[in-house]
């Protein structure tokens, strides 16, 4: 299930996840829209984007970005990442566990990650914080050549969920790290072409 975040200015995030969705038998388009407004299904997306942020997201940019450089001494070996030789002569730095890297490979894993790659050692995630889901939106995407009006009992389409939330900064918000989808607007409908990237 793949997973696609970006955040703007005021560190708000938007999300897409995409799913399979198989048409339940008897199924047409206007319940299979109403079944992506359920409360079963709105719960499944809210999971899944909490568990996406509380997991290996992204390390927080002002983390990777403020590392410094580091002498390497000859026994440290190999990048982990790229694997090839660390020496003083290439940009290396170091996480705070020690483990050394080449600047442009740790920079590309952590863009991903939030942990060391050699130990697992958990580093600041980009997602702190307390978040507030302002719009679920999901998308039943008809392939833009299917001639087809109508869904199919048995069929598989994808299904993209496209989900906004807002940083929190009251202190009324929810514990670290949490994200309340109670009261977030929700909307479903039909897409024949790709979507655009969130905005």
């Amino acid at each position: 299930m793949p997973i696609e975040e970006q955040t703007n200015p005021n560190d708000d995030l938007h999300i897409r996840v995409t799913l399979n969705y198989v048409v339940p038998q008897g199924f047409t388009n206007a319940m299979v829209l109403e079944d992506l407004q359920s409360s079963t299904w709105v719960n499944d997306i809210a999971r899944t984007v909490r568990d996406h942020l509380k997991g290996s997201g992204p390390t927080k940019k002002d983390y990777v970005r403020d590392l410094a450089a580091v002498v390497v001494p000859k026994e440290v070996g190999n990048c982990p990442v790229c694997v090839t030789a660390l020496d003083n002569t290439a940009d290396c730095i170091s996480l705070v566990c020690g483990h050394a890297f080449h600047r442009t490979c740790i920079a590309l894993w952590l863009a991903k990650n939030s942990v060391c790659p050699t130990c697992r050692r958990k580093l600041p995630t980009e997602y702190r914080g307390k978040y507030t889901f302002e719009t679920i939106h999901s998308y039943l995407m008809f392939e833009h050549d299917d001639p087809a009006t109508e869904v199919e009992e048995g069929k598989a389409f994808d299904v993209v969920a496209v989900v906004s939330m807002k940083k929190q900064t009251s202190s009324s918000s929810p514990r670290e790290n949490e994200a309340v989808h109670s009261g977030c607007a929700i909307a479903a409908s039909i897409a024949r072409e790709r979507l655009r990237s969130t905005p």
